[in-house]
């Protein structure tokens, strides 16, 4: 079981299946929601995902698809730990930053995808090994 958290350890949570894939993405929302470049994200089956402690709050609004996506975050400290979204409601995309074993995501939970590419700063290496896709990942 993988674990993780906020910044202040309000809310938490676990899931219990391996993520269906690991993937930094590039979208613009992503960029204005983690006031960074990219984001670092482990896609999970959403029966695996659990809150065990807390209780989120949401931020909604349209994705790329043009679906709800909703942003959940800690409403004591702010942290976002994961997005739901109406295009995809059998995942949950879980913030790997927010992983209590942070060394997984240099081990385990390595990307082995980058969406959204056609957002990709220039200036941002290519993930070696990686499938890089503009837009979202295709069927």
């Amino acid at each position: 079981m993988t674990t993780g958290g906020c910044a202040c350890g309000v809310l938490n949570y676990s899931f219990d299946s391996e993520p269906l894939v690991s993937a930094l993405c590039h979208c613009n929302g992503c960029k204005r929601a983690s006031s960074s470049d990219y984001t670092s994200n482990l896609i999970v089956p959403a029966s695996a995902f659990h809150i065990t402690s807390g209780s989120a709050k949401a931020y909604t609004s349209k994705g790329g698809s043009g679906n709800d996506r909703s942003s959940h975050f800690c409403p004591e400290c702010g942290t976002m730990l994961y997005v739901t979204s109406e295009a995809a409601s059998e995942v949950v995309i879980v913030k790997a930053g927010t992983l209590d074993d942070l060394g997984l995501n240099e081990t385990k939970y390595r990307p082995t995808v980058e969406i959204h590419c056609e957002n990709k700063y220039s200036w941002l290496p290519d993930i070696e090994g990686a499938k890089r896709f503009d837009g979202a990942m295709g069927p």
